[in-house]
């Protein structure tokens, strides 16, 4: 099978999204199939401008010019590639996705599509991405073989538009390494991992970590693309922590484990996630997670077994919550990791990309998308 992913981003940019398609292209390319990658031609952090052709892990990639705004970068090149695929799999939904969809009749690929989140991270323009959302997106949906939906919320939201393609598939993770890794915990370390973004609620944890003892630290693992960090140092400062606070910027995967190993817990505030790839990650690693208690974390763990939700909204309560967890004994914390990493077996990739090589098959055949995955 020859398989065009088209995505916004790709290696060497790194993050979730990112990550799972790299996943995703390794696991089908170790099964035989050809699995290439469509997306742009620069750095989205950076502005930098990246090769037009590219290889890696045995991944062909191509880069496309682009123009228009930021937020709706049309890449027509991609129409020049499609027709050398079998089917096209589209990772969000942006430009990418309308513009495959307007043409499809043109191309007459099968086009399979996967939420990460759709665009509602933010409440940025929450009218006019709901109107889009109702209108293009509704279009654009008919057009696809199957919609993967990476969470419950997102399923409940895309399934509303077109049920009859919508399929629950969870993402897939990369744990094998996580999974063999021993943990060596350093007490009053907290961890979290992924881009800096609006959506992460940063501010929230620096102002949970100013009601916390004068020895717990947290350290950031994850690219700056808002340029939010300098702000984020700022807040630090005027609340007596920045001594306490590392912004580490972009790590590669053996560092990110190297710090999951030490994390005594894994915290996250974020106000919106698609999934929580990072969060899986983490149980993965047998790290303890406490997260803010929104849909998608409330999908990855139950209270109190494998997890702990908190409500980052309320700073000194949350700092309150955490500071009885590191306080637990380190038996009992590290028996709720031993429970995180067995539920976070669930999400390895050998059985999701199994999920998505059924899904291509039946958009292949023509097949409505009806099974459910889970």
């Amino acid at each position: 099978m020859r398989i065009l992913h088209v995505t916004r981003q790709f290696w060497p940019t790194r993050g979730g999204l990112e990550s799972f398609v790299l996943a995703l292209c390794r696991q089908l390319t170790a099964r035989g199939h050809q699995s290439d990658v469509a997306t742009l031609a620069f750095d989205w952090a950076t502005g930098r401008p990246l090769p037009s052709r590219d290889a890696y892990a045995g991944i062909q990639i191509y880069r496309l010019p682009a123009f228009g705004p930021r937020r709706y970068l049309l890449a027509p090149g991609v129409l020049g590639l499609v027709r050398a695929y079998d089917l096209v799999h589209v990772h969000g939904t942006d430009a990418f996705l309308d513009l495959l969809a307007a043409t499809r009749p043109w191309h007459r690929r099968p086009l399979v599509l996967t939420t990460h989140g759709g665009f509602f991270h933010t409440r940025w323009g929450w009218r006019l991405k709901q109107l889009y959302f109702a209108t293009l997106t509704r279009l654009a949906l008919r057009a696809c073989a199957a919609v993967a939906c990476v969470s419950a919320p997102d399923y409940a939201r895309f399934a509303r538009l077109a049920p009859e393609r919508c399929l629950l598939v969870p993402n897939g993770v990369e744990l094998g390494p996580l999974l063999a890794q021993p943990k060596c915990v350093e007490a009053g370390l907290l961890v979290t991992v992924g881009r800096i973004s609006r959506n992460k609620r940063l501010d929230r944890l620096i102002a949970t970590l100013a009601h916390l003892p004068a020895d717990v630290r947290l350290a950031v693992l994850g690219p700056d693309w808002e340029g939010l960090a300098a702000g984020l140092a700022a807040q630090a400062q005027r609340l007596g922590v920045a001594d306490r606070l590392a912004l580490l910027g972009p790590c590669d995967d053996a560092t990110v484990r190297a710090w999951l190993a030490r994390a005594q817990l894994y915290v996250s505030a974020s106000a919106y996630e698609g999934f929580g790839l990072a969060v899986v990650e983490a149980m993965g690693s047998a790290t303890v997670p406490a997260l803010s208690t929104i849909a998608a974390h409330r999908a990855l763990v139950r209270p109190g077994h494998d997890g702990f939700l908190l409500d980052f909204r309320r700073p000194a309560e949350a700092a309150r919550q955490i500071e009885a967890l590191l306080r637990l004994p380190p038996a009992a914390l590290a028996t709720v990791g031993a429970r995180a990493r067995s539920s976070a077996r669930q999400y390895d990739w050998p059985a999701a990309a199994a999920r998505y090589l059924a899904i291509y098959a039946a958009a292949l055949d023509g097949q409505p998308a009806a099974v459910r995955a889970a």
